[in-house]
Parts: structure tokens; C-alpha cells; sequence
């Protein structure tokens, strides 16, 4: 075999090499990326299912807090309220004869 022979031998299989690892790389790539899109559209189903799940409880906490409102009314003792900057005329109570 001729020296100029081995070397293009070489290189033929050098490049064949490569092109296998290429290959590789770029399976190994887009399995990657499908996995990773899988992954992604779970996530945001997740995420949105979080979101409903949270309105629902944000709204059942008003409507407890709406109750408990309510029900401090109901249990507190009433309140006079004294009318504010008004003049008070003095009474005079008449004890009656019997």
C-alpha cells in the first residue's frame, strides 16, 4: 500500500466517524427537544389547572370571610351611637301627686 493510499484510508475513516457521531448528536438533540416540549405542554396544563384550583379557593375564602362578617353582627352587642355637636336642652322631670 502506498503511503498516499494509508493517508486517504485515514481520512475516509475519520470522516465517516464524524459523521456518525454528528448523527448521534443530532438524534440525541431532537429527543431532547421532544422531550423537553412534552415536558413544557404538561407543565402549562399543570400550571393552568393550578390557576383554576387557586380562583376557586380565593373564592370560597370570601365567601367564609363574607360569614364570619356576617355572624360578628349577629353576636355583637348593639351600639348606641351618640349624635355628635348637638346642643342638649336640660329636662326637668315633674314627680306626679298622687
Amino acid at each position: 500500500m502506498k503511503p498516499n493510499e494509508a493517508a486517504t484510508i485515514k481520512r475516509r475513516r475519520r470522516i465517516l466517524k464524524n459523521k456518525g457521531y454528528a448523527a448521534s448528536s443530532r438524534h440525541r438533540q431532537t429527543s431532547m427537544v421532544g422531550n423537553l416540549s412534552v415536558e413544557r405542554s404538561e407543565l402549562l396544563d399543570q400550571i393552568s389547572q393550578l390557576r383554576h384550583e387557586n380562583e376557586a379557593l380565593s373564592q370560597e375564602l370570601r365567601g367564609w370571610k363574607q360569614r364570619y362578617s356576617d355572624l360578628q353582627l349577629l353576636t355583637s352587642p348593639p351600639v348606641a351611637t351618640v349624635p355628635q355637636n348637638t346642643t342638649t336642652k336640660p329636662v326637668t322631670v315633674k314627680e306626679s301627686s298622687h
